[in-house]
């Protein structure tokens, strides 16, 4: 219990370090007179799209099954593999680094190809993955399974974003 303590009060102090950094070095876009806009304007903004309803479903549908299956997962990593939960968290920041190393490149990826092949992509990596964890217990599979949920993830959030131009 008290190595999950640790790990989750060392991601506090990261956690704070970036805020520190980006409130330094922060710029902010917005000119002052536009930096409190109207609510009004806000949900305007917000207001989805009625051609695209069928693809909000199948995003709120995605992120519904996601945040089901990553905590299924880290128990299952702990079930087959015998890791603490020290372990499982070292092993999920290979999603967030492999996240971080092909962010670059996924836009790029989704400014040449657009959003639908991009979340195609995005969801394709991510079964690939599913089935790589679901059947083998070969470390180096799993390894390879994580990196692919990062990619998977770096596909998905400018496939998304473009959605919502």
């Amino acid at each position: 219990m008290s190595s999950a303590i640790n790990i989750f009060l060392i991601g506090a102090l990261i956690v704070l370090i970036g805020v520190v950094i980006f409130r330094i070095y922060g710029i902010e876009t917005l000119s002052e007179s536009r930096s409190l806009v109207a609510l009004r304007s806000v949900l305007q903004l917000l207001k989805p799209n009625r051609s695209l309803s069928w693809l909000y479903f199948g995003v709120i549908l995605d992120r519904f099954a996601w945040s089901l299956w990553m905590p299924i997962l880290n128990a299952y990593i702990m079930a087959i593999y015998g890791f603490s939960a020290a372990e499982v968290g070292i092993l999920n920041s290979l999603t967030g680094i492999s996240t971080l190393l092909t962010q670059y490149l996924a836009g790029k990826l989704i400014d040449k190809v657009g959003y639908i092949l991009g979340l195609v992509i995005s969801e394709f990596s991510a079964f690939l993955a599913s089935i790589f964890i679901g059947f083998t217990n070969m470390l180096a599979v799993l390894i390879i399974a994580l990196i692919l949920i990062g990619i998977s993830i770096s596909i998905w959030i400018p496939a998304l974003i473009m959605l919502s131009r």
